[in-house]
């Protein structure tokens, strides 16, 4: 029903259209996830060590794309980089989130949601993205991660979790209507993929 990821096939659609050839506008879409990637990073590490450290972390995410042998894949129609670039807008809404912006927090669902429709690997990494509530300097210590819990604002994590739910449940509805099985993993290539394992 639906082997191949949902999501970035519009968007290697949306781009042959745009280019005429995907292959150059999947290279000018991958720069641009990885560039927001970059500038995450260097809002995040800016804050903790300031500017120059902020410009080492960002040519540092650069640089693990474009040195490692990962480059090759830059342009080439990788549905890992699109989910990127969406977790990196995710990562910078819930950043504004964590002032108690409602908004910010539902525009961090959304971007939530369409990396998960990318990349459906991404679906607990969603849950994980909740860690940018928290205060930038709390340590990965259990009782910092506590007290940095009980000082932030609860109604941007209900916001963001109640939206990528309900885009969740939007993608299991959609298998339902095309395929008669409401689920996520229906359809996918999960279960040519899975090694059988179970707990």
């Amino acid at each position: 029903t639906f082997y191949f990821q949902p999501l970035y096939r519009w968007v290697a659609g949306g781009l042959h259209l745009l280019f005429g050839d995907s292959s150059v506008g999947e290279t000018y879409w991958d720069a641009a996830c990885l560039l927001a990637a970059a500038l995450a990073c260097f809002a995040v590490v800016k804050r903790l060590s300031g500017f120059r450290w902020g410009l080492v972390g960002a040519a540092l995410t650069l640089g693990t794309f474009t040195i490692g042998p990962t480059w090759y894949l830059i342009g080439r129609g990788l549905s890992e980089i699109t989910a990127l670039g969406w977790m990196s807008l995710a990562t910078m809404y819930l950043l504004r989130a964590r002032l108690g912006r409602p908004t910010a927090a539902l525009a961090a669902g959304a971007c939530a949601v369409l990396m998960f429709y990318t990349r459906l690997n991404h679906l607990l990494l969603a849950a994980f993205l909740l860690a940018w509530l928290l205060p930038v300097r709390v340590a990965s210590r259990w009782d910092e991660i506590r007290r940095g819990i009980r000082r932030a604002h609860v109604s941007p994590a209900v916001i963001y979790a109640g939206t990528f739910a309900a885009g969740v449940m939007l993608f299991a509805l959609r298998t339902w209507w095309y395929g008669g099985r409401f689920s996520l993993l229906y359809g996918t290539s999960f279960t040519v993929q899975q090694t059988g394992l179970r707990l």
